[in-house]
């Protein structure tokens, strides 16, 4: 089975956030959407079959990386209301098994669950862009460093853009 069924999500829930499959071995991990969020399904390349899929009710953020005999992504949590929990989950590539998760961030959840991760590998650190933050941690989820985009409010925004011209 392939679809969805019942579990199917909105049309227009995650819009504008690109979801592109990866493909590895004959094997293409997407993301889906269902009523819960995204999760993260693994095809069978020349047949579309499911092999495995994340734990219902998970909200998959990122994009599947594959490294070696791994998947991983960024799993949004909610740990208490109106916040999410950032957490780097490893997957097994064959079984879907959930071999690791490791809590980054905590954050207010302004996005309603639908805070897209930009997940990128760059040599040893994995580079984690949200919610206006970059993350780099190591493959195994370690936090290494955190910044934060500064913010200026509106007005101050209008001030110095009147200022400078």
């Amino acid at each position: 089975r392939t679809s969805l069924g019942n579990e199917q999500g909105r049309t227009h829930s995650w819009s504008r956030v690109p979801m592109p499959p990866v493909v590895v071995d004959g094997r293409i991990f997407v993301r889906r959407l269902t009523a819960a969020g995204p999760e993260l399904a693994c095809l069978e390349e020349t047949s579309g079959r499911v092999v495995w899929r994340s734990p219902r009710g998970e909200v998959v953020a990122s994009d599947a990386l594959v490294a070696g005999d791994r998947v991983q992504a960024v799993v949004l949590a909610t740990p208490q209301q109106e916040t999410l929990e950032a957490v780097l989950t490893t997957f097994e590539l064959r079984t879907g098994k959930v071999l690791s998760r490791r809590p980054l961030v905590m954050l207010r959840d302004y996005w309603k669950r639908e805070l897209p991760v930009k997940l990128t590998p760059a040599g040893d650190v994995l580079l984690m862009q949200m919610a206006g933050c970059v993350i780099g941690c190591s493959p195994e989820g370690e936090l290494r460093w955190l910044r934060r985009l500064p913010w200026l409010p509106t007005s101050l925004v209008a001030w110095s853009q009147s200022a400078l011209s």
